[in-house]
């Protein structure tokens, strides 16, 4: 596994779809705000899975250059690159709760204070 890169991954993306997401919530349009931050975490999860993939055969293409054959297993190629994917599923899912909290308290903040 690759942690420098899961670290990059849990948190500047985030960051970003946040910075991204948060001028169009403040201006009542959520769900622009919401498909522009949801692509930048997907194309970040893509980016991050084909640096992966990337990784992996340049190891390969080392151990034949020196004359050996190293066994990769593709499963444990997959299986690297789809925490790439889960993690921007789980971030583009709290995106979308931060999201409704945000729409909520900007609502409610146009209803008189008796009838909350």
């Amino acid at each position: 596994m690759n942690w420098p890169g899961i670290v990059f991954a849990l948190t500047t993306p985030s960051v970003v779809a946040a910075i991204v997401a948060v001028p169009f919530w403040l201006r009542d349009k959520a769900i622009i705000g919401n498909a522009i931050a949801a692509g930048v975490l997907m194309l970040s999860a893509v980016l991050l899975a084909n640096h992966e993939r990337v990784l992996a055969l340049r190891l390969q293409n080392d151990c034949l250059d020196r004359g050996m054959f190293c066994h990769f297993d593709v499963p444990q190629l997959f299986d690297r690159m789809a925490v790439y994917a889960i993690i921007a599923f789980v971030e583009i899912a709290v995106l979308f709760l931060v999201s409704a909290r945000v729409e909520r308290r900007r609502s409610r903040r146009h209803v008189d204070p008796q009838w909350r």
